[in-house]
């Protein structure tokens, strides 16, 4: 069983569509994955 680490991410400003906070995100997932044992699910409210 993969136990999951669900981020709810809401923009600062409606039209946002938080591409940088994305990529960087992902950049470092896979580190945050192996280190806490998690799988790293982000969503972008709207």
């Amino acid at each position: 069983m993969t136990r999951e680490f669900h981020l709810q991410l809401t923009p600062t400003h409606p039209n946002d569509d938080c591409a940088l906070e994305l990529w960087s995100l992902n950049l470092k997932k896979e580190a945050f994955e192996i280190n806490y044992g998690l799988k790293l699910i982000a969503k972008l409210e709207k």
